[in-house]
């Protein structure tokens, strides 16, 4: 589970930090007094660009004044929740440890993420490892459409199609097929899909991590080259689809996710590693099973 850490509280809870960290040059000119502590530009400016990335981008493009006041307001509801002994009063106390520990876990794993080196020949070794993975068919489909609301096509003024006669015709054209008959003849006649009918039923490359559905994606990537499916039922269609073409999808297309792959993979075990550190022993299993009622 990802904790988010609340900004307010995040704010808050940094802003005394930042005065003590950034100390006054005794020559530099103080361009702004808060609660009567002068500041150079150069202070705020650090204060301003060491902040949580996420806070940084909301007030880079603040004006300074803007920056100013909001900050002073955090130094003095911050003050003020010291001088209350807020930090010291429940639930506050444990929130705030809360917030610090979440704090220092993800500044961890920014810096694991920033320190992450793969090297070219990473890539291209993961690539020729997964080479299923990075396989592009092209494929030629017939359609068979069915109406599964009647009613639809009733009101557009034709007679419905039903399922059962869509799959009867996708069934006889898979005989066809099988018999001889020329694919790419087929689709330009029967397939209700006109834009790839006209192409001999051409639907171009289809890659695994594509968008096709996942019954058709079963269907398409497990045919050989010049393989033909059975007919297909998704979505209010009948499919029958040929696989023209195998081949790798180009390194260049593929780089994307082999590099989120491999991040992926390496902050993974980097994780594994200091989680191994920390382990943990249930002693009573009741508890371990038990779910809290919500409060």
């Amino acid at each position: 589970m990802k904790f988010f850490i609340p900004p307010l509280a995040l704010c808050l809870s940094l802003a005394p930090a930042s005065v003590a960290l950034f100390g006054q040059d005794a020559d530099a000119e103080i361009v702004v007094k808060i609660g009567g502590k002068g500041y150079t530009a150069e202070q705020l400016d650090r204060i301003r660009n060491t902040l949580p990335e996420q806070f940084r981008r909301n007030v880079m493009h603040m004006g300074n004044k803007a920056f100013v006041d909001t900050y002073a307001n955090l130094l003095a509801l911050s003050n003020a929740s010291e001088q209350s002994g807020l930090l010291e009063q429940e639930p506050y106390k444990s929130q705030f440890a809360f917030l610090r520990l979440n704090f220092l876990a993800q500044s961890h794993l920014s810096r694991i993420n920033a320190a992450l080196s793969i090297t070219n020949e990473e890539k291209k070794k993961y690539y020729e490892d997964h080479a299923g993975d990075y396989s592009e068919s092209n494929v030629s489909a017939i359609h068979i459409e069915y109406d599964p609301l009647p009613e639809l096509a009733e009101r557009a003024g034709r007679a419905p199609v039903s399922e059962q006669d869509a799959g009867d015709k996708a069934e006889k054209l898979l005989s066809a097929i099988r018999a001889g008959a020329d694919f790419a003849a087929l689709a330009k006649e029967h397939s209700d899909d006109k834009l790839s009918a006209e192409e001999g039923g051409e639907i171009g490359w289809l890659s695994r991590d594509g968008q096709l559905p996942a019954a058709l994606k079963e269907a398409v990537f497990a045919l050989q080259e010049g393989e033909v499916s059975q007919a297909v039922k998704d979505g209010g269609k009948f499919y029958i689809f040929k696989v023209n073409e195998i081949r790798m999808k180009p390194y260049e297309e593929a780089l994307s996710d082999i590099l989120r792959k491999l991040e992926g993979s390496k902050i993974q075990a980097k994780l594994e590693e200091i989680r191994a550190t920390m382990p943990v022993e249930f002693i009573d299993a009741d508890y371990a099973a038990a779910t809290p009622a919500a409060q």
